[in-house]
């Protein structure tokens, strides 16, 4: 068996960043241009808009692009702020919520706290539109997010949601130091839990409470999620 040198290795190790650096940049210098992707009814005219939270820093930018895009179409659009995260002091939601009522906009806001990745913001978001009787067909969704979060955001809210529901993604610039965190840590523990899940590759669509429970035995950030397991055993009781 031959072995490279650590010359080659770096070589490689080098190349491989740089074409990291070049795909985000590329998403970045896109969405300049193609403010949204999905369907365009659900871009111009949604019935919710859906902040996917992150860290402090990444939601506010989200939440600032969301704000922006309401007050320049006029939208009265219902908006769903989802995201739990590791903080036991404030849930992403909670902090996006805060950033949004400064602005003093009519909308109606709805918050999701249990998410804690883009699986668990569709299916959550889902979750709470249903628990409102707001989960009808035909509703136009548009999920707001970072620039690099787009194509990925739409594969699992259109998985999540299904083919009743229309459903666009719009993307926020984000600030090029956290993009290069963040969106290299995402892409290989969403990649790791899709393959773990194993839900979005079957011939028939599954349904919502098999999804939940997979995310309870098998999404490492999910399992002994004890708190969600007895919040979904009293609504079914």
């Amino acid at each position: 068996m031959d072995y490279i040198s650590q010359d080659e290795f770096t070589k490689v190790f080098t190349y491989a960043d740089d074409l990291q650096t070049a795909i985000i940049k590329f998403y970045e210098e896109w969405y300049q241009d193609n403010p949204f992707h999905g369907d365009k009814d659900a871009y111009k005219d949604p019935n919710f808009v859906v902040v996917l939270g992150s860290n402090p820093h990444t939601s506010d930018e989200r939440i600032h692009g969301a704000v922006s895009w309401i007050q320049q179409s006029s939208s009265k659009a219902k908006v769903v702020l989802t995201g739990g995260g590791f903080s036991s002091a404030q849930t992403e939601a909670q902090h996006m919520s805060e950033v949004f009522a400064s602005f003093k906009l009519p909308n109606t806001v709805f918050l999701e706290n249990y998410a804690m990745d883009t699986i668990g913001n569709a299916w959550f978001s889902k979750n709470l539109l249903r628990q409102q009787g707001l989960l009808l067909p035909n509703t136009k969704i548009l999920v707001v997010t970072s620039c690099f979060h787009v194509i990925r955001s739409l594969f699992f809210f259109k998985q999540i949601f299904g083919e009743d529901f229309l459903i666009a993604s719009h993307g926020v610039k984000t600030c090029t130091g956290s993009i290069d965190t963040v969106s290299s840590e995402e892409m290989v523990k969403e990649y790791n839990s899709v393959q773990s899940l194993n839900i979005f590759n079957q011939e028939t669509p599954q349904d919502d409470q098999d999804i939940l429970l997979k995310l309870l035995q098998n999404h490492d950030l999910y399992k002994n999620r004890y708190d969600l397991i007895r919040m979904f055993l009293k609504k079914s009781l």
